[in-house]
């Protein structure tokens, strides 16, 4: 159970120390944060919950589930330390955020000894009655000022509204037709090229590289493809997809085209080279492949 218990405390500040329970004497001698108010709370809900379990249980020896003691808990709220204990009522099952404490302090610039240094002086002004769920101003304490040097509440900021962003229709439509053109035409100047391998600009240029250009070409340009895609037209799982998409085929179409370039020049350059020296070389797509690879 201390395990349990401690793997579901909040990750503390960096400079704070550990909130985890220990067996050790020395741990009930540490200063309690507000941390510990919270993990006060849940452990006295568990008991609580287990109580009223045990409670409405009709088996022997007043046995219940785990089910049974985790809707006790969130079923009943209850006074803790932190404030009136309760819970949402949709399936997060989290804790209401207006069931905690609040305070609201006034914090002001006392003294500045140095120039970097400054000592400032707070005063709790009013606290979250969680019952009530108003702000409530202490008993004997002076109403807050605010940063205009007034004691009126300024106004309250304005529903937020969410705005989304996505691609809009005639984008869509324009990347789609891009991409498209782009693919027909790698299409196309491949079968171009398989047709007149026989010519001699054709044979020259050497085919297999200009596969390779082709190949690449039309890789790169699927990438526009995914560029369009958002949640108007996929899923979140599509669009999730489309993003890794683009930047493989991006990629992967981008290294294939110069591939090609630089193995079809490096086939050119050892033609150079050996005819400097008047020597018959044959050289075969097989040999200038390594750059591709």
């Amino acid at each position: 159970a201390l395990e349990y218990i401690n793997s579901m405390q909040p990750s503390p500040p960096e400079s704070a120390p550990s909130m985890n329970f220990t067996r050790t004497a020395d741990y009930f001698d540490l200063r309690p944060s507000h941390y510990s108010q919270f993990s006060f709370d849940a452990i006295a809900g568990m008991g609580i919950a287990a109580c009223r379990a045990a409670k409405a249980s009709k088996r022997p020896d007043n046995y219940f589930t785990g089910k049974e003691h985790h809707q006790k808990f969130v079923s009943h709220p209850f006074d803790g330390a932190t404030g009136h204990v309760t819970f949402t009522a949709n399936a997060s099952f989290s804790r209401d955020g207006k069931s905690t404490n609040y305070f609201l302090s006034e914090i002001n610039e006392i003294d500045r000894p140095t120039r970097n240094t400054s000592i400032f002086s707070g005063t709790t002004r009013m606290y979250y009655d969680t019952k009530q769920e108003i702000w409530t101003q202490f008993p004997g304490a002076s109403s807050y000022v605010y940063a205009d040097g007034t004691t009126t509440p300024p106004s309250e900021l304005p529903p937020y509204e969410e705005v989304e962003y996505g691609v809009t229709a005639p984008v869509q439509v324009v990347c789609f037709t891009l991409a498209a053109i782009a693919i027909s035409m790698s299409i196309a100047m491949a079968a171009y090229v398989y047709a007149k391998r026989a010519h001699e600009i054709i044979a020259a240029s050497q085919p297999p590289f200009l596969y390779m250009l082709c190949v690449g070409t039309l890789v790169m340009s699927s990438a526009i493809i995914p560029v369009a895609i958002d949640d108007s037209i996929a899923t979140p799982a599509g669009c999730s997809v489309a993003c890794m998409a683009k930047i493989w085929l991006a990629s992967i179409g981008f290294t294939i085209t110069f591939s090609a370039l630089f193995s079809k020049t490096l086939r050119i350059n050892k033609l150079l080279r050996k005819a400097r020296g008047c020597q018959r070389v044959t050289i075969t797509p097989g040999d200038v492949i390594k750059p591709f690879l």
